[in-house]
């Protein structure tokens, strides 16, 4: 019985964590091909109310969507980018970057690879990662 908890334990443990990144967070840049960042910094949104700038929808089954909300609403055309994201453990998402639109729709079908990440400040900060734990821990 112990042997059965301590398991159920330790393989749930990785899902349990990964799903407090499911939901809708202000980032502080586009996810995308041409806007591909080294770090990116997820924040809590409002809970009501209208909000502007940069926000990143992680859906529960593996998709996302980023796109920028205009503070004017004089944007035309504010970017997004959709795709898949898959966490792989405790320290490590992946993101694959399927389409991005503005003016127009572009297919882009590009895999960023895999960014480590942690807890910070009530969100969480995204690195990209060297794919070393050890360094990517130190960064």
């Amino acid at each position: 019985m112990k042997k059965t908890t301590v398991f159920l334990f330790l393989f749930l443990l990785p899902t349990l964590y990964a799903q407090n990144l499911v939901g809708r967070w202000s980032i502080n840049s586009l996810i995308g091909s041409a806007t591909a960042s080294e770090v990116y910094v997820l924040l809590p949104t409002k809970a009501q109310g209208y909000e502007y700038g940069t926000l990143l929808f992680l859906q529960p089954d593996g998709s996302f969507n980023c796109h920028r909300v205009p503070g004017c609403g004089q944007d035309r055309f504010p970017p997004s980018s959709y795709g898949k994201y898959t966490v792989i453990d405790d320290y490590y998402i992946h993101f694959f970057v399927e389409k991005t639109s503005g003016e127009r729709e572009v297919l882009v079908n590009e895999d960023l690879g895999n960014y480590y990440y942690y807890r910070q400040d009530g969100g969480f900060r995204f690195l990209k990662s060297s794919g070393d734990l050890d360094r990517d821990r130190q960064e």
